[in-house]
């Protein structure tokens, strides 16, 4: 629904500028209170997301590796990517995803050889109030996806077929998390699998198929490699592009250079994950579910300015 709606709107507005289009749904005050709103919710995410990955992988492959040096590394290639500009960022995870794929599949089929689907059953167990809590906990992840297609819709110049290509994406994105979750499951157990923060790394450890497939975590490691780019590239231009739009005189490549010193600093701020997650928290809960009602809103008054008008022609 939520990306149905999003797509609805960028058909409303003109293409190629978000500023303008949010301007055109909501008016110039409104609209630059809603930019600063979005900013901020990207913004901080590309904060999360550096400090988290970091964080695993400084702890799980590169211990002699300060964080910080990693930390580096990665916002390096997330400003170069925001150098170019959106349209680069979108062929680079292109790119990636045809290299991610494939080491997601092989992964995979690692998992289930080595999975024991009797460990899904106490799931069928699950009460009404932990079904509505778990769906509480997970709500804000397919925000993200929904707020890029808002942002990227209203970049595309042929919208014709947009809104089913986007909700098949998110279908497709969502029954493969689904998959992962469910092998984690069937691998590890319930017990095991809640009491890990990123399960994937002892699910890939855990894996000893006759004796002789072990060691699958190499395929891991490139995969979180590469998932916590394409995040923080996301999130980072999204948030470059919209400062943009609310400070026009803040251009390139001074506003990618400054944005990626502050996301830096702030990332370096964590002295642990625990403090990773409120970070995260704050940026998904408190920020983010809000956009779940202000979205169909927007929506709403954009129908209702719409037919006022034709009704007065």
């Amino acid at each position: 629904l939520w990306t149905l709606l999003s797509t609805w709107l960028a058909k409303q507005a003109p293409a190629g500028n978000f500023g303008v289009a949010v301007e055109t749904w909501l008016g110039p005050i409104l609209g630059k209170v809603f930019l600063l709103w979005f900013a901020a919710y990207w913004f901080l995410l590309s904060i999360g997301v550096l400090s988290e990955v970091s964080f695993v992988f400084h702890i799980v492959a590169l211990p002699a590796t300060p964080r910080g040096v990693l930390q580096v590394a990665f916002l390096f290639l997330v400003i170069y990517t925001d150098l170019y500009g959106i349209e680069t960022c979108i062929r680079t995870i292109q790119a990636l995803l045809m290299l991610a794929i494939p080491l997601m599949l092989s992964f995979l089929l690692t998992a289930f050889a080595a999975a024991r689907w009797t460990n899904l059953l106490p799931l069928l167990d699950a009460s009404l109030v932990d079904m509505v809590k778990a769906t509480y906990y997970i709500s804000p992840y397919p925000l993200a996806g929904i707020l890029t297609t808002l942002f990227l819709a209203v970049q595309v110049q042929d919208q014709e077929q947009i809104g089913i290509k986007s909700v098949l994406f998110h279908w497709l994105a969502g029954l493969l998390l689904a998959l992962i979750v469910a092998v984690t499951i069937a691998v590890l157990g319930c017990c095991v699998t809640e009491s890990y923060v990123y399960p994937t790394i002892p699910l890939a450890q855990s894996i000893n198929i006759g004796g002789t497939l072990v060691g699958v975590e190499i395929l891991v490691y490139p995969l979180w490699l590469l998932s916590g780019y394409i995040k923080s590239a996301i999130a980072f231009v999204i948030a470059s592009a919209t400062v943009a739009a609310l400070f026009p005189a803040f251009k390139q490549p001074w506003r990618a250079w400054g944005l990626g010193l502050i996301v830096l600093v702030v990332a370096m701020l964590p002295a642990n994950l625990r403090e990773v997650g409120r970070l995260l928290n704050i940026c998904n809960f408190h920020l983010g579910i809000p956009f779940y009602l202000v979205i169909p809103v927007i929506a709403i008054g954009v129908k209702l300015n719409k037919g006022r008008k034709q009704h007065a022609k």
